[in-house]
């Protein structure tokens, strides 16, 4: 040791008959002593900087990328302001890999000329003591750390996307496999619900707890691994006489596992998964039995949960989904989603009050498309608050021009997502809607569903409250098959009940159900909330609700939805019915 200091240490070494000197200092070294170093001795040929936990880092004395030392945590950056060599490829990043405590760790080759690259590095053991490394060899070493953590995930420590394709590949192309290889695609249900609500650290948290609770469940030959966001894969290596039974047992004990409570941030969180189950026989490529298990989650999903064998007829189907999609995005992107309208009419009398605008499709090769058909796709890839602001625009529109030509227009339903209830944004949309059109605010009626409040309660109740002071009455959809209480009714205090059409559809042969609505109404009343009952088929049905008492209702015995043109037709035709509902309204104005 040539000299000594409490901040760096010089130390000469010999390599292959060559002396060579190099500096290690500490990251609080001040750039301004590196330079009066430097300039005090120039046989000085490259830097060691030691961060906070021990690894040393050799940097040459011309050039160092003093942004790359902040990224990988070496306490304060060192500064060099005249740099002319660029010595690591500023895309790479740093690791320190531990099991190899003892050598300098760039990920990334030294970009110097041939000539001039490092033959040899000093480095510094745990011990303290120093050494040399040849460069070829840390350059080696390096680039097997990197290779194993490229296919590992950052956040779990599992088995990554490009991992598992490799892993399949390999399998299905093995010349001595006989039989298929299994696939479980497991996707969580309700994961962004954790994710926005209690923050993404807890998101994060939740995912390496749930991979750690899947690996849990299956054998040392079974690889695990992350595909991306909250989808997991499992491959099975199963003889193909098992491949049902055994992968559905693994599903199930996977599913059995997860159910259990999460403890996150001192509550207790909740997770299921929907697991779709594949298998690719050899040859076939990685792909085809990703986008299998991939089909199959889905169905499982939309089943509600569970798992799901893939057929050879859900090709067919998600082939079709994918297709729809794409027409979906067009037709948000031209505004091409029909709005048809369904009348409500008065009970009894049958003087038209309002219409329900409805959205629908038209494919160009599949035709008319009813909403169950579109909506749920809708809904999994995010666009229904658009379809949403599409719907309220069209019949905003449309009440426009019914004000133009009725001295007592009708009103109009609109439904709104769980989506673009949840979203504050809902409350700048309608205001300015209505301003856009010159549509007062009392004739929009806004549905939501009781599933789609409890998801949210208090931002439901803040969001409807606000909509309400600016005279926009506020409907219950489907009332009746949610699980909403009393208590939470005082909550949201809505304007409209509408009475599910599973009930009207068992009024006239099922006594439970007449008491059931009986009750609704009786409700209603109480809360002087205006009542809509909802699939209207037969006319002893729409007698029997007006003897009960119900306001107004709607079904196919009175029209089936219709365009806006023919809605604008009826209006001209309609005569002063629409005053039952406006002065009902206003009494509740005044009371």
């Amino acid at each position: 040791m040539s000299e000594t200091n409490p901040w760096f240490a010089v130390v000469d070494a010999e390599v292959g008959g060559l002396a060579s000197r190099a500096l290690t200092i500490s990251a609080g070294l001040r750039c301004e002593e590196v330079e009066r170093l430097f300039t005090k001795d120039p046989s000085l040929g490259s830097l060691i900087v030691r961060g906070a936990n021990g690894a040393p880092l050799l940097i040459d004395r011309v050039s160092f990328l003093n942004a790359m030392l902040g990224q990988i945590g070496y306490g304060r950056p060192l500064y060099h302001h005249r740099p002319n060599i660029e010595l690591v490829d500023p895309s790479a990043t740093f690791s320190v890999p531990a099991r190899y405590p003892a050598t300098v760790a760039y990920e990334g080759l030294l970009k110097r000329p041939a000539a001039h690259r490092f033959r040899d590095l000093v480095v510094e053991y745990p011990n303290g003591e120093f050494g040399i490394l040849p460069a070829a060899l840390l350059i080696e070493q390096v680039a097997k750390v990197s290779a194993a953590e490229a296919l590992r995930d950052a956040l779990t420590g599992l088995a990554n996307r490009t991992c598992i394709l490799d892993s399949i590949s390999r399998e299905l192309t093995r010349e001595t496999r006989r039989h298929p290889l299994g696939l479980l695609f497991i996707d969580l249900d309700r994961f962004k619900v954790v994710n926005d609500g209690l923050g993404h650290a807890a998101g994060d948290q939740l995912l390496t707890i749930v991979a750690n609770r899947i690996s849990s469940c299956l054998g040392l030959d079974d690889l695990v691994g992350r595909l991306g966001g909250d989808e997991f894969a499992v491959v099975l290596d199963i003889s193909d006489v098992g491949v049902r039974n055994s992968a559905a047992t693994y599903a199930e004990r996977i599913r059995h596992a997860l159910a259990e409570p999460v403890q996150i941030g001192g509550q207790d969180v909740f997770v299921s998964a929907s697991i779709g189950i594949a298998s690719a026989s050899p040859g076939e490529s990685p792909s085809t039995l990703i986008r299998r298990g991939d089909i199959a989650m889905y169905q499982a999903k939309r089943r509600g949960g569970g798992h799901y064998f893939f057929e050879e007829s859900d090709d067919e189907a998600a082939s079709q989904r994918l297709d729809i999609e794409a027409w979906l995005r067009r037709a948000l992107t031209d505004s091409t989603l029909d709005i048809h309208y369904q009348p409500i009419v008065a009970t009894p009398g049958g003087a038209l009050v309002g219409f329900e605008a409805l959205v629908r499709g038209h494919h160009p090769a599949m035709g008319l498309l009813a909403p169950g058909q579109f909506l749920p796709i809708a809904e999994e890839i995010g666009v229904l608050p658009a379809i949403d602001r599409h719907v309220l625009a069209g019949a905003l529109r449309a009440v426009a021009g019914w004000r133009a030509v009725a001295k007592v227009p009708p009103f109009v339903t609109v439904n709104v997502s769980a989506a673009s209830l949840h979203d504050d944004s809902l409350l700048t949309i309608v205001p300015r809607a209505l301003e856009q059109h010159a549509v007062p605010a009392s004739a929009l009626i806004l549905e939501v569903t009781e599933s789609a409040m409890l998801q949210n309660p208090k931002q439901a109740a803040s969001v409807l409250h606000a909509l309400q002071k600016m005279e926009v009455r506020i409907a219950i959809d489907d009332f009746g098959t949610g699980h909403s209480s009393l208590t939470q009714l005082t909550v949201f205090r809505p304007d409209v009940l509408k009475i599910d059409r599973s009930f009207v559809s068992r009024l006239r042969n099922s006594e439970r159900d007449r008491e059931v609505v009986a009750l609704v109404l009786a409700l209603a009343r109480v809360m002087q909330a205006y009542t809509v009952a909802e699939g209207i088929e037969e006319p002893e049905q729409a007698a029997l609700l007006a003897s009960m008492g119900c306001d107004s209702g709607q079904g196919y015995l009175f029209a089936a939805p219709f365009t806006a043109e023919r809605a604008l037709d009826a209006v001209v035709r309609m005569g002063e019915g629409a005053n039952s509902f406006w002065s009902l309204a206003a009494r509740r104005r005044a009371a």
